[in-house]
């Protein structure tokens, strides 16, 4: 479970995502406290991706519909994971499982126009105390990719907050 309010924070230095060297075009995260101590990463990649909101789902199908026409990837075709089988090499959706611990998932896909990847963190800080960062960063690999992430990060912006919120209040149910 987490409580307290969602917050925009760096990039934490514990994440796998965080390279100061690397120069990414675009990186977020966001952030609340867990009050469920016990929580693993997988545990809670799983809440936050597992049930979106629908207008969410509906948003990825139009997206999915769109840039198939393009020759970009879609989560389509892409047949249910069981919840408890994150491992490398492994998609959920769209997104291809490049490594899970205990403390963090890192989840996210490269194409033609851009890279990105997904981190569900669990900041093993303070155990009193624990957090649950999620991060985003996305590569440009051309000119396609940043018109891409032009519409889409309006979107993100709005997107990824919510399905926390949604995840918090799941939890604390």
């Amino acid at each position: 479970m987490t409580s307290g309010k969602i917050m925009s924070v760096p990039l934490p230095p514990s994440s796998v995502l965080y390279a100061p060297s690397i120069p990414y075009d675009y990186a977020d995260s966001y952030s609340a406290v867990l009050s469920d101590s016990s929580m693993t990463a997988t545990d809670a990649a799983w809440e936050f991706f597992g049930q979106a909101p629908r207008w969410v789902g509906t948003l990825m199908r139009m997206r999915n519909s769109l840039v198939s026409l393009f020759g970009l990837k879609t989560g389509q075709s892409q047949k249910p994971v069981e919840r408890r089988a994150l491992a490398p090499g492994q998609k959920v959706g769209l997104f291809r499982i490049y490594s899970a611990s205990p403390t963090e998932v890192i989840l996210g896909e490269d194409d033609r126009h851009l890279n990105f990847r997904v981190s569900v963190l669990v900041d093993p800080g303070d155990q009193s105390k624990k957090k649950l960062v999620v991060s985003t960063v996305v590569h440009y690999q051309n000119g396609w990719g940043q018109i891409y992430f032009f519409f889409v990060r309006p979107f993100h912006r709005i997107i990824v907050p919510a399905m926390f919120r949604r995840m918090i209040t799941r939890l604390a149910a």
